[in-house]
């Protein structure tokens, strides 16, 4: 099984008991989104250690998937939508026949931002880009869960990336993963 670590507390929690989201870009309407041709390749610079840490986090994993997947795993798959403005998944990993896609947002720990991130934001920026033809699904992937955050769906564990897409809609798909 996965090592999880401590469980901090990483989002607030809201009277209802639902994590509140820092990930405050808003999708709102929206009009168009397509693959970004340019694929160009962010650098990513934390300012802070904690920052440093979970992009150290997402280039383990990553680099992880890449030797498992290899060319069904893509880091970092940029998307433009509304005119020019660009959403940059942390991957997308494809099943073996290419007819359906995981979108996978990488978190030092878990938090209400990759639920928001993934469902709210960058799935229907996917599915709109793709034309609905890729069947889509979510996962967050993090090191430490904290059972404190509460999402507004219920948490599915899995132990690999590849169940994520066999999960209903209805839950959010988890995978922890320990020292890497």
């Amino acid at each position: 099984m996965h090592g999880v670590g401590n469980l901090d507390r990483s989002s607030a929690i809201d009277p209802c008991g639902t994590a509140h989201p820092y990930f405050t870009r808003k999708l709102g309407r929206l009009t168009d989104a397509r693959i970004d041709a340019s694929q160009e390749i962010r650098i990513s610079k934390g300012n802070s250690e904690a920052k440093k840490l979970g992009i150290r986090f997402e280039k383990q994993v990553s680099q992880s998937f890449s030797s498992l997947y290899h060319e069904r795993w893509v880091p970092q798959f940029a998307f433009r939508f509304n005119g020019n403005q660009r959403a940059i998944v942390d991957g997308l990993l494809f099943s073996e026949d290419f007819k359906a896609a995981t979108i996978v947002e990488i978190k030092l720990r878990h938090t209400g931002d990759a639920f928001y991130q993934v469902w709210d934001f960058y799935k229907p920026i996917v599915d709109r880009a793709f034309k609905g033809v890729i069947a889509l699904s979510c996962l967050e992937i993090c090191r430490y869960y904290d059972p404190g955050v509460k999402l507004q769906k219920p948490v599915a564990f899995i132990d690999d990336a590849r169940e994520a897409g066999s999960i209903r809609e209805c839950f959010h798909p988890v995978m922890i993963i320990g020292r890497m």
